[in-house]
């Protein structure tokens, strides 16, 4: 039983799950994450013949199988790793990707963006090349040498044909001269995500008569406009990306904060009330659905 209260553990098993499934590395901690939520199930199937799990690897592709009914596909966040030492362009990179929707990991030097990456599973990582204690070059041919094939964004004030070529040599997939647009950055981003992970990113979002306009920030429901807080609007972004899915509130804390509240806490409920006093207040269908003790989900 020790052994499997231990996978139920979402922390130890991403970093089983990275050693057996080096080429689906995106998915990892959100079926880490989906299993440590169904840990009945995960006990269940262990004990319904899939032993002491001395196939690990065969074990657990089996169970992928099984976890099309949760549509995980659906439910992946997008995590992006920042490594830069000026804490200035740091914030304003941070802020402007969580107001899009993703969450952010900073590292402020080499070294530690290196412990954060063998930690955790990235779609994406934006990493400066003058960084103190472990240069940008070597920290990417350190990830690399590991086969993490997370897509790489170089940052560097160093313009040349030449220096842009090393960079891309070394093992990053874009580069970008400071200064720069955020505009451009996070369009860069979206697209090193789509092309790693073989996935279209919609424009526009639609639930019965809601609907969203990605690029634009515009939301109208039946004709009527409605403006949302950028936290708000990140809410109901992720219910509409996994409609008809119900999102716990851990998912959402992980995904809205980009890290771990205690569970009992009401922010989430406090967020989802203020979404439906703008979204669902003044119209006779409500959208945001609440399934009592699991989540909320968005459904016309």
């Amino acid at each position: 039983m020790t052994l499997i209260r231990a996978l139920c553990h979402t922390t130890w098993l991403s970093k089983a799950l990275s050693r057996h499934f080096t080429n689906d590395r995106i998915i990892i901690q959100n079926l880490a994450h989906a299993l440590s939520l169904h840990s009945g199930s995960w006990i269940n199937a262990i004990k319904h013949g899939w032993g002491p799990l001395l196939d690990f690897k065969t074990c657990l592709q089996g169970w992928i199988v099984t976890c099309h009914n949760w549509n995980l596909n659906k439910l992946i966040i997008m995590r992006i790793l920042l490594v830069e030492d000026d804490f200035k362009i740091a914030s304003f990179i941070a802020n402007g990707l969580e107001e899009a929707g993703f969450t952010v990991d900073h590292a402020a030097d080499g070294k530690e963006g290196l412990a954060q990456w063998r930690e955790e599973v990235y779609d994406a990582a934006i990493i400066d090349i003058m960084l103190p204690k472990l240069d940008g070059l070597t920290l990417i041919e350190e990830i690399r040498s590991l086969e993490i094939e997370t897509p790489v964004i170089i940052l560097s004030a160093k313009q040349s044909v030449d220096d842009r070529i090393k960079g891309l040599q070394t093992g990053g997939d874009d580069y970008l001269t400071k200064p720069f647009s955020f505009a451009e950055l996070l369009a860069r981003v979206r697209a090193l995500i789509r092309r790693s992970t073989g996935t279209t990113n919609p424009v526009r979002l639609t639930v019965g008569d809601l609907s969203v306009e990605l690029l634009t920030r515009e939301i109208v429901r039946a004709g009527q406009k409605i403006e949302l807080r950028p936290r708000e609007f990140s809410l109901l972004e992720y219910l509409m990306r996994n409609k008809e899915t119900v999102l716990s509130k851990t998912m959402i804390l992980k995904q809205i904060w980009g890290y771990d509240f205690d569970p009992q806490t009401d922010v989430v409920d406090v967020l989802v009330c203020r979404l439906r006093s703008k979204v669902d207040r003044d119209f006779d269908e409500k959208l945001i659905r609440t399934v009592r003790g699991v989540g909320y989900a968005i459904k016309a």
